[in-house]
């Protein structure tokens, strides 16, 4: 539930303000045995997926631009968030040395798949919000509808195949 406040996805008004992503983020402690693996990099990324996903419903809210325009916008924000992430948390990533710091590290296998499942969310919300454009003009849109049912359909997939107890997916 603390990550649906923090992002704001009900369809409410947002309770913060663009002023409050100037807020310096922690920085990865002098105590930490490895900088690269610090926990503090999941936090890292749900402030700019927040900030990501404020901008969009801004941009929404006060018609900066065009629906489709900030769908785009946001989408490229967030491939930005991904490419910042550190290899450990990058939901595509399996290499070998990944699979040595998950035995010592547990925790960053639940943070690769509360990433990759709010990543997905977002996407799916974002690209929905087209949903009535698809349906008059799939040939427009169809874009929109593709992203939105592929991340629907990786949300579920992930849900299903998740080893964690439904009652530890506290994301939901």
């Amino acid at each position: 539930m603390l990550t649906i406040t923090r992002l704001n996805l009900t369809d409410g008004p947002s309770q913060i303000d663009e002023l409050d992503f100037d807020t310096p983020l922690p920085a990865t402690g002098p105590e930490s045995e490895d900088i690269d693996t610090d926990p503090v990099h999941y936090h890292f990324f749900m402030a700019m997926v927040a900030r990501a996903h404020y901008r969009f419903r801004r941009a929404l809210r006060w018609g900066e631009s065009s629906r489709a325009e900030a769908v785009r916008k946001a989408d490229i924000e967030l491939a930005d968030v991904i490419a910042m992430l550190p290899d450990h948390l990058q939901p595509e990533s399996n290499d070998s040395s990944l699979q040595k710091t998950l035995q010592t590290k547990p925790w960053i296998q639940w943070q690769r798949f509360s990433i990759t499942l709010v990543l997905l969310n977002l996407r799916m919300r974002m690209h929905s919000s087209l949903r009535l454009r698809w349906l008059k003009n799939p040939a427009d849109y169809g874009w929109a509808r593709s992203v939105s049912v592929k991340a629907a359909t990786e949300i579920i997939w992930i849900s299903y195949n998740w080893d964690q107890p439904a009652a530890m997916r506290n994301q939901w």
